[in-house]
């Protein structure tokens, strides 16, 4: 989603910028919400779930600028809408991978996780429904509206640099745990999802970079991509294997997983030896002065 520049670095420049990131989040969220609730299907399902996502990054990183009243009961509801999407999603995934690996005589397991799947999906909408009706997007606007008396005054380029760089730490450290030869299905997920918040706070700010951070993104995006088909085939496999005549696919999803799981960490090492996930010598840009209108510059023109 592209971002305009950042044109401002006054006081107080940094609880706007990061408060409406999180305003911005919330529209696209509440966006998603609604086109789930008319749709439902795969897509509108997984955007809701990245919607939640990108929403959650944007609060964590603005939560120093803002006070905390009703943010807890808020975020229950958004983890229980991301359970009941889970689900739904989960179901999503194991017919898609019933579909593309052909395995035969599955019509019946078939017809049972659309059963699941429908199910999921009432919870689903009913959670949504909840979230839309109780005005739960202007409550959270209200909430970004109350800043804090006693929040630090940072430049958004310190902001970014603290944001980035914690993250940056996180990544690197939980990469090397999943890249080793003794990591679990559980330590590659847990992984997957640090690697998208940190991906998440770095288009956050990447305003302050131009397009310096590009590789580093599209770096991300590819151990997403191989983290999320190993994580696709774990789910598929437990899902599946609550049913009976979902031994053999249970088996080839178990052979895709191990393939993945190389090539991700055949990826991982391309990457270290590569420096792209290097940010210590990527400095954010000048701020850009914003342009003057038409108006300001002709009466400028006449004094």
């Amino acid at each position: 989603m592209a971002q305009p520049p950042i044109t401002n670095t006054g006081a107080g420049a940094a609880r706007r910028y990061t408060v409406g990131q999180a305003r911005a989040q919330l529209r696209r969220l509440a966006l998603q919400i609604g086109r789930a609730l008319k749709l439902c299907d795969a897509d509108a399902v997984h955007d809701v779930r990245v919607a939640i996502r990108r929403f959650t990054r944007a609060i964590a990183v603005c939560q120093p600028y803002v006070r905390a009243t009703d943010m807890g009961k808020n975020r229950r509801r958004l983890k229980k809408m991301m359970t009941e999407a889970g689900e739904v999603r989960d179901c999503d995934v194991a017919l898609k991978l019933i579909a593309k690996l052909r395995v035969p005589q599955t019509t019946m397991l078939r017809l049972r996780l659309q059963g699941r799947r429908r199910q999921s999906a009432i919870r689903l909408c009913s959670e949504l429904k909840k979230w839309r009706d109780r005005r739960k997007s202007l409550r959270w606007s209200a909430s970004l509206r109350s800043g804090k008396e006693d929040a630090a005054e940072e430049s958004i380029q310190e902001v970014g640099r603290r944001v980035l760089a914690r993250g940056m730490k996180d990544f690197l450290e939980q990469g090397k745990e999943a890249s080793s030869g003794d990591a679990s299905a559980e330590d590659l997920h847990r992984f997957r999802i640090t690697a998208k918040k940190f991906r998440y706070s770095i288009e956050l700010f990447q305003p302050l970079y131009g397009s310096k951070l590009d590789p580093v993104i599209q770096s991300i995006k590819g151990a997403s991509a191989l983290l999320g088909d190993i994580n696709d085939s774990v789910s598929a496999a437990a899902l599946i294997a609550k049913y009976d005549g979902g031994e053999r696919l249970a088996h080839r999803l178990k052979k895709r997983q191990h393939k993945a799981t190389e090539e991700f960490r055949e990826y991982w090492k391309e990457l270290k030896q590569g420096g792209t996930l290097d940010l210590t010598c990527i400095e954010p840009e000048a701020p850009k002065k914003p342009v003057a209108s038409t108006e300001h510059r002709r009466r400028k023109s006449v004094a």
